[in-house]
């Protein structure tokens, strides 16, 4: 059983933008837990209009972690530099890589949900358990916790708000059904 789930700022801002902390603190069961930066993005983020809700995101994933030892500093740092791209601020990745750093130093059975792409591939390159914010709805679909249509209103309202939604759960209501109920 998965002792912590890390979600990063991207999920967050994304329940958040969907009025929906509610579904993602019955969906992390207590389990939720975030690094210090990701917090820090996040109290920043919430200044923008849509998303006050994340001002919740403390109730329910506690107290930061934050990097104790010079070494967390050190492989944070250059985990945040192989992450980056050409022109990206110096905080950009951040938040992805504290929080990886963090999990693999600190923690056995983390999950780590992002809807970065490299910064999976990192989580899972060490080890970790990393999915996103759709394998959360499918999972809340799944469990009851939310039905087939508001899901896909979640999907086309996060689409239209420029967020990163898959294709082929925007395509249709049928194509989003069948998706929910495949893969893992």
């Amino acid at each position: 059983m998965t002792a912590f789930v890390f979600p990063d700022t991207t999920v967050l801002i994304n329940f958040a933008l969907i009025n929906r902390m509610d579904l993602l603190s019955r969906l992390l069961r207590d389990r939720g837990r975030w690094c210090l930066t990701v917090s820090q993005e996040c109290e920043g983020a919430s200044q923008v209009e849509g998303r006050l809700e994340l001002l919740l995101a403390k109730d329910l994933l506690g107290v930061p972690w934050e990097p104790q030892t010079e070494e967390e500093h050190i492989d944070i740092r250059d985990l945040r530099d192989l992450m980056a791209r050409p022109g990206d601020s110096a905080r950009a990745h951040l938040g992805e890589a504290e929080t990886i750093v963090l999990m693999e130093a600190r923690t056995v059975g983390a999950m780590f949900v992002t809807d970065d792409a490299d910064a999976a591939r990192q989580a899972r390159y060490r080890g970790l358990v990393a999915i996103d914010t759709w394998d959360l709805v499918r999972l809340a679909v799944r469990q009851g916790m939310a039905d087939i249509d508001t899901a896909f209103g979640y999907a086309l309202s996060l689409h239209d708000l420029s967020r990163a939604v898959p294709p082929e759960l925007r395509e249709s209501r049928e194509a989003f059904e069948k998706w929910c109920q495949e893969g893992s």
